[in-house]
């Protein structure tokens, strides 16, 4: 009886406990909102929403999917002499594709594990934090995806580089000498200007669309490759910068123009 009361307690305290847990949402434009003002931003296609936690706060954050901006010709020198080995080829576009499965298999493990692993408490159970997996990560799957990533990677390079002047250079975030091992692709480390200017946080912006004269697409959701053709084929970006802003004031649902949602593209393979 006694231990019965004592488990029923235990329930109860964490229950409490898990929601007693603080929670802040905020907009596109760092201004606190309410939670429903937050979801319904959250169904529009031209946003993304981030979770970040501690033991005692949960911060939700609208932040945008898709932008457009500018740097200087010096900023964009910079990039050019950091990613392009072959000075004689000028006036390139530059594409930077962060790759989210590029980890040495240490990492991906411990990543798996804390993934899959059985909730440790009530708390976790609840906000549903852990899950478990049938599948069982080993060095040889691990290898095996790795595998089939660059041979992917590998064949849109080629794939774009052949028909248009564009430069694509695939990027890893960790501070892991991959480059040296995966060799039979040209790897780069998210670093430097690209970090402090681009892609500062991959959750958000996993793409980077740089043109010479220094206007620049920064996606972290799906665009097809015929958008991508269309954006590095053509000189004047008013009209995709007109899609974008459509996207967020009128089809906030199904988007507009290039950023035009299509739902069979994601069972479709594609290269960005």
């Amino acid at each position: 009886m006694k231990f019965n009361l004592f488990i029923c307690l235990f329930f109860t305290l964490n229950i409490s406990l898990c929601f007693s847990q603080e929670s802040k949402f905020y907009d596109e434009n760092s201004k606190e909102i309410e939670s429903l003002e937050f979801y319904k931003k959250c169904n529009r296609l031209a946003y993304k929403c981030l979770r970040q936690s501690t033991d005692t706060l949960d911060i939700y954050k609208v932040t945008l999917k898709y932008d457009f901006g500018k740097i200087e010709p010096e900023e964009y020198e910079q990039v050019y002499k950091l990613l392009i080995k072959d000075t004689t080829k000028s006036n390139q576009i530059i594409i930077v594709k962060y790759i989210d499965k590029l980890y040495s298999f240490e990492t991906q493990k411990k990543l798996h594990d804390s993934h899959v692993r059985l909730p440790d408490s009530v708390q976790d159970l609840l906000k549903n934090r852990y899950r478990t997996s049938q599948f069982k990560l080993t060095e040889t799957s691990h290898n095996k995806t790795i595998k089939k990533s660059i041979k992917k990677s590998k064949k849109c390079k080629k794939k774009f580089e052949k028909k248009h002047p564009v430069n694509i250079n695939y990027m890893y975030n960790l501070d892991q000498n991959l480059a040296e091992k995966y060799k039979d692709i040209d790897l780069i480390q998210n670093k430097g200007i690209l970090k402090l200017k681009f892609l500062t946080n991959v959750s958000q912006f996993n793409l980077l669309i740089l043109k010479p004269n220094g206007e620049y697409l920064l996606s972290g959701g799906h665009l097809s490759d015929k958008s991508i053709k269309e954006l590095i084929t053509n000189d004047d970006w008013s009209i995709y910068k007109n899609d974008l802003q459509t996207t967020i004031d009128k089809y906030i649902i199904n988007g507009f123009g290039i950023f035009e949602k299509h739902n069979v593209y994601y069972h479709k393979d594609h290269c960005f």
